[in-house]
């Protein structure tokens, strides 16, 4: 269950928004969206210190790329090559130079899992 409450918008200054919630939902119209394709890099390694075990191609990690097809906003078709942009709860990506589909790479993401 969930409800919508016009008070605890961000900024607002009321005692409304400054509450803690359980969670935030971001949605965009699926009738205004534009496909895009997203590139998520991850590392090109399974260790973190690759050709140390003397496995250099055993380590390669085989999903160091994702791709996924999203729904955007649309303002986003009309950017140029090297915009960046924040996806929300994601990262920051990059538009790239392929001029036949609009697509974004994943430059920083917001977390890291990497233990050290």
């Amino acid at each position: 269950m969930c409800e919508y409450d016009k008070k605890s918008k961000s900024g607002s200054n009321t005692p409304e928004s400054n509450r803690r919630v359980k969670g935030t939902v971001h949605w965009v119209s699926a009738a205004d969206t534009v496909k895009a394709r997203i590139n998520v890099y991850d590392r090109l390694f399974k260790v973190p210190e690759p050709g140390k075990g003397g496995d250099l191609k055993g380590e390669v990690n085989e999903n160091s790329l994702e791709i996924k097809e999203a729904y955007i906003e649309p303002y986003l078709a009309e950017s140029t090559e090297g915009q960046q942009y924040q996806f929300q709860r994601l990262g920051y990506f990059v538009r790239t130079a392929n001029k036949k589909t609009l697509e974004f790479n994943k430059t920083v993401g917001l977390r890291d899992g990497w233990k050290k």
